[in-house]
């Protein structure tokens, strides 16, 4: 789930509608009504049933989030946004970048950087600690082609590296 202003100014109103109604109820002694008195009771209702439908109301898929991104840059980047807040795991968020654009390489070196390499474009992420993250994406850049080994440098750690201990990285 996405928090988007949308839906923040559905629950300030779900809020304010409820403080209107026992505000309305202390003022007048009456919760509803069609009398002079009832009117601020029936404006807190109107008021909490406009914020419950904001609340509820459908969110965007990530097509329609992806579309409104002009850049691929833009689109990996709310795509990273979106893995961090847990709305897809590594494989996915791997495919979800495959899917803007084919990913041809990376780079990753533990606590220092985790870089893709897509068409035109070499986009560093924000997570370079996520070990689980670099292997789904140095994964990912092999099915997509296995001659993109050349544009890989991921070393995962002492034994397995794609430059330096190529026989650690068939364990992964």
């Amino acid at each position: 789930m996405i928090w988007n202003w949308k839906r923040g100014l559905g629950i300030g109103l779900i809020f304010a509608g409820i403080f209107i109604i026992f505000t309305a109820r202390v003022l007048t002694g009456a919760v509803v009504g069609f009398s002079k008195e009832n009117y601020l009771g029936i404006f807190g209702i109107l008021v909490f049933v406009v914020g419950v439908v904001m609340v509820l109301a459908e969110e965007e898929s990530l097509e329609d989030l992806l579309a409104k991104e002009p850049t691929i840059k833009d689109k990996v980047r709310l795509l990273e946004k979106l893995y961090t807040r847990g709305r897809f795991d590594e494989v996915e968020f791997a495919e979800q970048i495959n899917k803007i654009s084919e990913l041809i390489g990376g780079c990753y070196k533990p606590q220092d950087q985790l870089r893709i390499d897509v068409a035109n474009s070499r986009i560093s992420l924000r997570d370079k600690y996520n070990h689980d993250l670099a292997v789904a994406i140095y994964r990912r850049i092999l099915a997509n082609d296995p001659a993109y080994i050349k544009n890989c440098e991921f070393h995962f750690g002492k034994e397995a590296s794609t430059k330096h201990h190529k026989k650690g990285i068939k364990n992964l």
